[in-house]
């Protein structure tokens, strides 16, 4: 069996979130397929998420990384504007943007991780405790008595 990369794994989730926008678009699939395709595409939002914090893990740049993810919400706010100044008259209306969600997301993960590394005398670097959030719970690294959350 062929394992997918992180780039094909995207294109997928990608297509599965077309499919639960699909059902948005009044008349074009029976009611029974759009509560389908609603159903099997629950994963993706979870999935962009952590695909996000694997990104913010192994970028070279943080704040390179988070203002991409911010350039692309300004990107997409802008296509909502144009959708919604087109589609007012219909009575059709856009607001989503996942990117937006991501950046800040991706954001406080980053001023979490520079706040704990900051407070706790780790030794392991800028990306310590995030790095052992995803190893362990969060509660190991919370600051503690006089110790330190590192092994």
């Amino acid at each position: 069996m062929k394992k997918r990369n992180a780039f094909e794994l995207k294109l997928f989730m990608a297509l599965l979130m077309v499919l639960d926008h699909l059902g948005h678009i009044p008349g074009l699939l029976p009611p029974w397929l759009v509560g389908l395709f609603h159903a099997a595409t629950r994963c993706v939002g979870a999935w962009f998420a952590y695909a996000a914090v694997e990104g913010l893990l192994h970028m070279r740049s943080r704040p390179h990384y988070i203002l991409r993810l911010f350039g692309w919400a300004a990107f997409m706010a802008a296509g909502n504007w144009v959708y919604n100044q087109i589609a007012m008259p219909r009575g059709l209306h856009l607001s989503n943007n996942i990117f937006l969600t991501l950046g800040l997301g991706a954001l406080c993960l980053a001023l979490l991780d520079w706040r704990l590394a900051r407070r706790i005398p780790c030794g392991s670097g800028r990306r310590g405790c995030l790095r052992r959030l995803r190893r362990r719970s969060a509660a190991s690294c919370l600051p503690r008595a006089a110790s330190c959350c590192c092994p």
